[in-house]
């Protein structure tokens, strides 16, 4: 359980310094497939981790973000 936090929290920190630099560095533009996907997964992990510590609520909320990056990846 403590090695899944752990993993969560360096996950969001690559997944925030992507983003940050895929936003506002001219030269490194990955597909927005990619962006979306790195997001889901984090919405995806975090509903995990919920769901683990019996927060249900958050945890179908984070699902339901990780579905709905999904599908605009998709259209």
């Amino acid at each position: 359980m403590k090695l899944f936090r752990i993993f969560n929290a360096l996950y969001g920190a690559v997944a925030l310094i992507w983003l940050t630099v895929s936003l506002f560095h001219e030269g490194f533009n990955p597909s927005v497939k990619i962006n979306a996907g790195i997001i889901g997964g984090l919405f995806l992990l975090l509903g995990v981790d919920d769901w683990m510590d019996d927060r249900k609520k958050y945890a179908a909320y984070y699902f339901f973000l990780a579905v709905v990056s999904m599908i605009a990846v998709m259209i």
